[in-house]
């Protein structure tokens, strides 16, 4: 199992020394990763995505949290404008 792996490396590493030799200094096109490099990119962008997704998952719950309060102070406010008559008097007002 280790000498086929060390026998991959040898090829990629030929394969890169080929392919450095004949570049204009731009990236080779042949490049290798090993398991676990790739690995934690992909458990970092899950890390990510779920962080991001409860981000946002709290800015919807504290929007929704201000709508009902808001909508709670409305109505309060607008109770309090009814008991005291201001509706009553604004619409004397509108008549006359």
């Amino acid at each position: 199992m280790e000498e086929t792996e060390q026998a991959n490396r040898e090829q990629h590493l030929a394969i890169l020394k080929d392919d450095m030799k004949n570049s204009n200094l731009l990236s080779p096109r042949r490049t290798f990763q090993n398991v676990s490099y790739s690995f934690n990119l992909r458990t970092q962008s899950q890390i990510v995505k779920t962080i991001q997704y409860l981000r946002l998952r709290g800015y919807d719950l504290i929007a929704k949290l201000l709508e009902n309060e808001s909508i709670t102070h409305h109505i309060n406010y607008s109770t309090l404008l009814c008991r005291n008559g201001y509706h009553v008097l604004a619409l004397r007002k509108l008549l006359i």
